[in-house]
């Protein structure tokens, strides 16, 4: 019912932004999977690598794609700011981005050293930052 009354300026960003935040949610959940995997056995160096590499060349740009389309969507749209749902989904962006600078550097780390606490260390953030996408979400669809 709600994307009946919806104006047709928002249809595009917000389909980015749902793009980019499904695209994001797999892509952290994916590298936190390679991450479980590489903790132990012989291994553990090319499962390392795989993890950094999903970080690097999807997550990122996902992360990006979310949260131009959740900006370009805010400002296309008649959407109160103030809403509490509005204000998760920045602060769990915002902090995010913060999240997923350090887990990059740490994963570099962990692919350079074959492994080893560092790759458990990015395999925990991202299941933290997992966790918090799949809330965020929750609220972005139920609006409480």
């Amino acid at each position: 019912m709600l994307a009946a009354i919806r104006s047709g300026s928002v249809n595009l960003p917000l389909f980015l932004h749902v793009v980019g935040a499904m695209l994001l949610a797999g892509a952290v959940g994916a590298t936190a999977i390679l991450g479980i995997a590489g903790w132990k056995g012989e291994r553990r160096a090319l499962l390392s690598t795989l993890a950094f590499r999903t970080l690097a060349l999807v997550v990122i740009p996902s992360y990006v794609l979310m949260r131009i389309g959740a900006q370009w969507t805010l400002s296309a749209g008649d959407y109160d700011e103030d809403a509490g749902w509005v204000g998760m989904g920045f602060g769990v962006a915002d902090l995010g981005v913060l999240l997923l600078l350090v887990t990059l550097g740490i994963g570099w780390w962990a692919r350079r050293r074959g492994g080893g606490w560092q790759a458990r260390v990015v395999t925990v953030l991202l299941s933290v930052y997992l966790i918090l996408l799949v809330a965020t979400a929750w609220v972005m669809s139920a609006q409480p």
